[in-house]
């Protein structure tokens, strides 16, 4: 069954996916996730880290220093990250079980803090995020706007 992204959440993971190639690191996890929400200009998700004063370059070299340069991935394919994939569900489960609810940017976002989980919510806590915060004004985001235009299809 194909999940429903919309054409910001799709970036968002690809980026993710590019991020974890940049650094070899074996697997594409929430804090790959974080640094493609913050690559994203113009979405709501990447205002709200900006808001609160994410540095995306120190994220950039903490997520770098995660593995030592010599690791390399094994496979072609990067696997997802258990972590990422709680995420992913959580996202899902967010959106309703309604045919036309897509999931956006700002729910992956918001299932990462809610998850409390993986290095993407690490992170956001060692840069003095109030998460709290950030998990209302998604909330009130979320609630005030439809699913947004351009969804597109991605495989599962």
């Amino acid at each position: 069954m194909a999940d429903r992204h919309n054409v910001l959440a799709a970036r968002g993971l690809l980026n993710a996916r590019g991020f974890a190639r940049e650094f070899s690191h074996p697997w594409i996890g929430s804090e790959h996730l974080l640094l493609g929400i913050l690559g994203l200009e113009g979405s709501a998700a990447q205002a709200l880290l900006r808001a609160r004063g994410v540095d995306g370059e120190a994220l950039r070299r903490e997520v770098e220093r995660m593995l030592p340069a010599d690791v390399k991935p094994e496979r072609a394919r990067l696997p997802l990250a258990d972590s990422l994939r709680r995420v992913i569900d959580a996202a899902r489960e967010l959106t309703g079980s309604g045919v036309l609810e897509e999931v956006r940017l700002e729910h992956l976002l918001l299932a990462m803090l809610r998850e409390r989980a993986g290095m993407g919510y690490a992170l956001l806590l060692k840069q003095d995020v109030d998460v709290l915060d950030l998990e209302r004004d998604l909330v009130a985001l979320l609630e005030g706007e439809g699913t947004g235009q351009g969804s597109v299809q991605l495989g599962a």
